[in-house]
């Protein structure tokens, strides 16, 4: 039980000055990855705006269709 509070809450006891202390994990889990991981963010990034940006152009190229018609 101690374990699973420590991993999960990240806190513990310091027995040296008799209170509880909360471990800084250094930000969210989202931006410590970003950081660790740069190159595979901006692999990740880029191909969210790749696919963003053909949604769009083919959504246009098909109302340039339907205007043929």
């Amino acid at each position: 039980m101690e374990y699973a509070k420590d991993k999960f809450f990240k806190v513990r006891y310091n027995e040296a000055e008799d209170s509880i202390e909360i471990q800084s994990d250094g930000g969210v889990a989202l931006f410590r990855f970003l950081k660790k991981y740069k190159f595979l963010s901006i692999i990740i990034f880029t191909t969210i705006i790749a696919i963003g940006v053909n949604c769009i152009l083919i959504q246009k190229f098909i109302n340039i269709l339907n205007t043929l018609q």
